[in-house]
This record gives C-alpha cells, sequence and structure tokens, in this order.
C-alpha cells in the first residue's frame, strides 16, 4: 500500500494531537514526517518549520478543495478541530522552549490565519461571504447617492447666488443663433446700389 503525502500529513496531524509525545520531544524527523520514537530527541525550532508547513498546508489544502465527506475516517469539522488542537500543542512547545525565533513565529501566525479562514469558509461559506458583498453593493450605491447629491445641491446653491443665471444663458445663446433683421436689410440695400451703379 503505497503511503500518499496527504496520509503523511496526515499521521503528522495525529501525532501533534497527541500533547504528550511532542512535548516530550519522543519523535523523530525524517523529511516532512514526524514519527514517533521511545527515545527523546531535541530539534531546533528551523527543523520543525517545513514539517509543520507541509502538514498544515497538505491537509488545509484538501479540506478546501476535496469533495469527499471523509478523509481517514474523520469528517472536516474533526479535521479543523484537530487543527485547533495541534496549534495549541506547538504554541505550548514554543513557549517551553524559551527560545525566540521570529521564522517560527510568522510561520505559526500565518497557519493559525489559514486554519481560521478555512473554519470560517467551512462553517458559513456563502453566508460568511454573503453579507460582505451585498456590503460592498450598498456601499457603492450610497456612494453614487452622495455624488449625485452634490450635484444637485451645488446647482441650487448656484441659483440661489445668481437667480436666474440659466435663463440669461439660454438667451444669450438664442441671440447668438438668430442673426438681425435690421443688418441684413442694410446689407440687401447696398447690394442693390451696387448694382444700379453698374
Amino acid at each position: 500500500m503505497t503511503t500518499t503525502l496527504e496520509d503523511i500529513a496526515f499521521n503528522n496531524l495525529q501525532f501533534l494531537n497527541d500533547k504528550e509525545d511532542f512535548l516530550a520531544n519522543r519523535y523523530t524527523l525524517k523529511k516532512q514526517q514526524l514519527i514517533k520514537e521511545d527515545d527523546d530527541t531535541l530539534y531546533s525550532l528551523s527543523d520543525l518549520e517545513y514539517p509543520l508547513f507541509f502538514t498544515f498546508h497538505q491537509l488545509i489544502n484538501h479540506v478546501h478543495s476535496s469533495y469527499e465527506p471523509k478523509f481517514h475516517v474523520k469528517t472536516k469539522k474533526e479535521l479543523l478541530d484537530m487543527f485547533q488542537v495541534a496549534i495549541e500543542t506547538i504554541n505550548e512547545y514554543y513557549v517551553e522552549t524559551d527560545n525566540s525565533n521570529i521564522e517560527f513565529e510568522t510561520l505559526i501566525d500565518d497557519i493559525e490565519d489559514k486554519v481560521f479562514f478555512i473554519t470560517q469558509y467551512y462553517r458559513y461559506g456563502w453566508c460568511h461571504r454573503l453579507p460582505t458583498i451585498v456590503k460592498d453593493a450598498f456601499s457603492s450605491l450610497c456612494m453614487q447617492l452622495i455624488y449625485s447629491s452634490r450635484i444637485i445641491v451645488d446647482e441650487y446653491i448656484s441659483d440661489l447666488k445668481d437667480p436666474g443665471s440659466y435663463e440669461s444663458i439660454d438667451e444669450e445663446s438664442t441671440d447668438e443663433d438668430i442673426p438681425d433683421l435690421e443688418d441684413e436689410e442694410e446689407g440687401e440695400e447696398e447690394e442693390e446700389k451696387g448694382k444700379k451703379t453698374n
């Protein structure tokens, strides 16, 4: 029977849920695997980064994208609960080491954020996303209404400051369009006089 990457990740998650063995360092690292051992073995936080990264990301991807209702006889909800226990175990281990490692802290924070997101997505799905979509659409509508009301108010205020300004603008434009009749008559008389002299 071949062991898949998801199988390895699930075995790691089960080991992290077995708090006593992990905190007592009763394990050995083999690439991305955490293998239970009776002898105490001390590893640095840097050594743990890749196995932890692999374990969570492999299973988070499975929970997020798989259509299978169960994985190793565990439901997705049970896997999410196992994630929470494993994160608590890792945080407790980090506190007990009394070491400060910024890279390790960043990794754990990233894992916690992703587990939180996938938990919210699994529990609420569209019920979690739909209110955000509706809120954004409603906010956009409100901004359009505010913009339109500003234009109306500006036009109203300018009309109060200069009453009839729209009418005068309209009259000026119509006066320019209509030719002056007196000027046309004078032009015609001059043309007739020119013809007679010729």
